[in-house]
């Protein structure tokens, strides 16, 4: 599936507004049931660093994060087969307040809502544990409004236009397909 297509873009609509709806739209019709959103902080001392060096940073943090639990719930699966949790993740604000907003699936085979409680304390135990430039708050929670969370974190391709918060080499949809798949 193709991410977006541009071949037609209304020339009366900011072509960011566009993008921001065609993002929603890939989301929404991606094979997967969104179950939970989070927003990961850093710790303050990454604000000094210049941008280059925080968007690297915060792109091996984001792979390095998903790969814990890809592993810890596929296990070599993901690896050999290419079998992720499915995510969307987006960066912010490199130049101030550096987080990471994404939503999630959830594993199929955790069913139960202990399971399900086990996976939302997880994803806020292996930041905070295993990346250490990872900040204090940390946010996840279920979603009872999928598509609300999703228009929020890709508000800057709405205000500002911007295309590089959203990072590719963590998002995948689960069934083997990045984003640029």
């Amino acid at each position: 599936m193709n991410i977006i297509d541009y071949e037609y873009i209304n020339p009366f609509i900011p072509r960011n507004k566009v993008l921001h709806k065609d993002y929603i739209k890939w989301m929404k019709e991606a094979d997967v049931e969104w179950y939970v959103g989070g927003t990961l902080t850093y710790r303050s001392h990454t604000y000094r660093w210049g941008e280059a060096a925080k968007r690297k940073l915060v792109e091996d943090d984001c792979r390095h994060y998903w790969n814990i639990l890809d592993k810890k719930y596929y296990g070599s699966a993901a690896e050999r087969f290419g079998v992720r949790i499915p995510r969307v993740v987006f960066i912010q604000h490199l130049s101030t307040n550096i987080h990471i907003h994404y939503i999630a699936g959830i594993p199929k085979h955790l069913s139960s809502p202990e399971d399900k409680a086990s996976y939302l304390i997880k994803l806020g135990k292996v930041w905070r544990t295993k990346l250490r430039n990872a900040g204090v708050e940390v946010r996840i929670s279920p979603l009872d409004d999928p598509e609300g969370w999703m228009d929020y974190i890709a508000t800057e391709m709405k205000i500002h236009g911007k295309t590089d918060g959203v990072e590719v080499n963590s998002t995948h949809l689960g069934d083997g397909k990045t984003l640029t798949t």
